[in-house]
């Protein structure tokens, strides 16, 4: 047979209990009830009670009887009760030598947590100031970029300047000797180097253009397309004074 349920239990308590106050009541009749007034009543209503407490006592016995069948039969015995209960309470035991355990290995291990956590934080201060150097180098890197690129612009300047004025010089010598064929000669000649010189910035520039950051693109390209007016004024020039030796008188 199974074991009891909670319920069949709880009858079982209190069939006892009933039973425990029904022999206290058949006991007090025998003895012949309580000495106080208040509690004594009629002989034949106590017949009564005392048949019908017995009567109910039998029953009780029965349901008793019952259940202890019940319970031998469960196969539970006292003995296997406290068996269990031991072996609970050393588990209990077990466990809590163990939370002991960790509870040391956790005070022991706690300074080598502490140097983890302060090498942690040292390594965080040096990337922060690793990453503030960076952030300082990069700045410093494109002030100096900035003052290349207009360093650039002013040797561009300088150099369209003084072609410029190379020009104007030339055009002079020229026009004050106009009829004079070996000027005109001279003055070819200084033009094609001059369109030799910027043929060979304009390369120059091609090649810086290549090597130049995205940044630098476009002041490349300005600067390669500026040469590239100025040759071809040149070359204008130069067959404008080709004309004029071909119609001046030879010597």
């Amino acid at each position: 047979m199974s074991k009891l349920s909670e319920d069949e239990e709880k009858i079982a308590r209190a069939a006892l209990e009933e039973n425990y106050i029904l022999r206290q009541m058949l006991q007090e009749s025998a003895n012949g009830g309580c000495d106080n007034e208040e509690h004594s009543g009629t002989s034949v209503d106590k017949v009564d009670s005392i048949f019908a407490l017995r009567r109910g006592n039998d029953i009780l016995k029965g349901e008793i009887s019952d259940l202890q069948s019940q319970i031998d039969a469960s196969g539970v015995s006292a003995a296997e009760t406290v068996h269990k209960f031991n072996q609970l309470q050393n588990k209990r035991a077990q466990l809590r030598n163990e939370t002991r355990g960790l509870e040391n290995i956790a005070n022991h291990q706690a300074p080598k947590v502490k140097e983890v956590n302060r090498l942690a934080l040292n390594q965080l201060t040096m990337k922060r100031s690793c990453d503030e150097k960076n952030r300082v180098s990069k700045e410093e890197i494109k002030r100096l970029k900035d003052i290349r690129e207009k360093e650039m612009e002013k040797l561009y300047a300088t150099l369209r300047k003084e072609a410029y004025l190379r020009e104007q010089l030339e055009n002079a010598n020229v026009a004050s000797n106009i009829s004079d064929t070996q000027t005109l000669r001279n003055a070819i000649l200084s033009k094609d180097k001059a369109i030799q010189k910027l043929e060979e910035d304009i390369e120059r520039a091609r090649i810086n253009q290549r090597k130049a950051s995205d940044d630098e693109n476009g002041n490349g390209e300005d600067s390669l397309e500026k040469l590239r007016k100025e040759h071809d004024s040149l070359r204008e020039q130069v067959q404008a004074l080709q004309a004029l030796l071909q119609g001046s008188p030879q010597r």
